[in-house]
């Protein structure tokens, strides 16, 4: 906002100035008209956003996140990575919001009793394991997140940092050297993890990923891949 604004005063200015050397007056007036909204732009632009708690950049990603409202005046807290919404809660009770995760959640509902441990490969704000944890707080719960600064910000602005301290295992690596070493087991392996828009990494989802994926698995186990997709066409 402020580039763009500086930009216009740049170009106002240079309208006076070619006004003046050739003696036209249009020019001259049109600047005098705008450059108030110029200037009243420029002001406003300056002014922080108060829906954004915490912007930064970390060595992965750019980072927000924001407090906004959703459906009928629901308060969410958002988390963005490059520009892209990663995660989001209810401000007040820390459930998930976004459509997948819920679904996600309602899809182990049957089988959450059952099951002893889960590995999710990509935390973000950490909703989704924390929710799962809060539903089964007896789960062995193994996260795994390359961006240490997206774990600072799940402790400090998300639900995830109301669990007590190693209510789960929080790993920073990158998943695929994480499934190449790890020796555990797993009733489940979620993979939740996206690159800068809505693909899921392709390291990810190659013929090796899925063996090792399936190398962490316990005899029945089972692994989600959470994908964005339309319904319907290509």
């Amino acid at each position: 906002g402020q580039i763009l604004a500086i930009a216009a005063v740049v170009y106002l200015l240079t309208g006076i100035a070619i006004g003046v050397v050739e003696g036209s007056r249009v020019w001259s007036i049109v600047a005098v008209t705008l450059l108030p909204v110029v200037m009243l732009a420029t002001r406003e632009s300056g002014r922080p956003d108060e829906s954004t708690v915490f912007s930064g950049q970390s060595l992965y990603a750019s980072l927000r996140v924001i407090d906004s409202y959703w459906y009928d005046d629901v308060p969410v807290r958002e988390f963005w990575q490059n520009g892209s919404l990663s995660s989001a809660e209810h401000r007040i009770t820390g459930e998930p919001t976004q459509f997948y995760k819920i679904t996600a959640i309602w899809l182990l509902m049957e089988r959450l009793s059952q099951i002893e441990s889960v590995l999710v490969l990509g935390g973000a704000a950490n909703t989704l394991p924390t929710q799962l944890k809060r539903m089964q707080p007896s789960l062995d719960l193994t996260v795994v997140e390359i961006d240490p600064a997206a774990v600072e910000i799940a402790e400090e602005y998300f639900s995830y940092g109301w669990l007590e301290d190693g209510a789960m295992e929080m790993v920073v690596a990158d998943a695929r050297p994480f499934l190449r070493t790890d020796t555990a087991s797993y009733d489940i392996v979620m993979v939740d993890a996206y690159d800068h828009l809505y693909s899921v990494p392709w390291p990810l989802v190659t013929r090796e990923a899925f063996h090792d994926i399936d190398a962490r698995l316990k005899p029945g186990g089972l692994m989600t891949l959470t994908l964005s997709s339309p319904l319907e066409g290509p």
